[in-house]
């Protein structure tokens, strides 16, 4: 299940399919970790600018409007959390993956009796 909604072109896909040792290698998790901090601190000003002076017309009572973006200031802190953990976890997997695929493509050692040299 994809959890993200957008994802910059260029980018390897977030589709579960996707080659995820190119995307680790393509800084995947950086876009992502920038992106969800870019998100993260737009949502807080929309959050602040809200409680400071709410939009024009509504007809909610003051103390609700500030209620509502208190909720959105905590709650979009809380739900950015779960984000990093998921792309975190992301990254932990596709990196495991990958140390898994390097280490099964080495040549064997050497035998321990030559003494680590080639004759």
């Amino acid at each position: 299940m994809c959890t993200r909604t957008w994802w910059p072109p260029g980018c390897c896909s977030p589709s579960p399919c996707a080659d995820s040792i190119r995307c680790a290698a393509a800084g995947a998790l950086t876009v992502s970790g920038g992106t969800l901090l870019a998100a993260g601190a737009l949502h807080a000003v929309l959050a602040r600018t809200l409680y400071a002076s709410p939009p024009p017309g509504t007809t909610f009572a003051a103390d609700d409007l500030h209620n509502a973006a208190r909720l959105m200031y905590y709650g979009g802190d809380l739900a950015e959390l779960g984000l990093a953990v998921v792309i975190g976890v992301g990254w932990y997997a596709a990196r495991a993956r990958r140390d898994r695929h390097v280490t099964a493509s080495r040549p064997a050692a050497l035998p321990t009796g030559s003494g680590g040299r080639v004759a």
